[in-house]
């Protein structure tokens, strides 16, 4: 995992060189215009992409403990806490259920 967050932050800084390259100009023609949006969203989604790598977790996440949590869960250990079977007992209905 540190390779691969090596990797992003590799990248996250040839990103950022691309877009001081495109700033660097005098004036921006309409394609550099074009290349800033998408190296600017590149970079956002790089970012986020290692801030989750990093912390093990959804950036996004408002809360402290994640909403889809369940992959943080090994389903055995669930089954073992919460049955999948739930015994029904037959009874007679009383009038008023009835």
């Amino acid at each position: 995992m540190r390779t691969l967050i090596y990797e992003y932050k590799q990248s996250l800084r040839a990103l950022k060189e691309m877009k001081a390259v495109i700033e660097a100009k005098p004036e921006l023609s309409e394609q550099d215009i074009q290349d800033k949006t998408l190296i600017n969203s590149m970079i956002s989604e790089v970012e986020f992409a290692i801030q989750w790598m990093v912390s093990g977790r959804n950036p996004d996440a408002r809360r402290g403990a994640d909403r889809t949590g369940a992959y943080t869960l090994d389903p055995k250990l669930i089954e073992a806490v919460v049955p999948n079977r739930v015994e029904v007992k037959e009874r007679k209905l009383t009038a008023d259920e009835q």
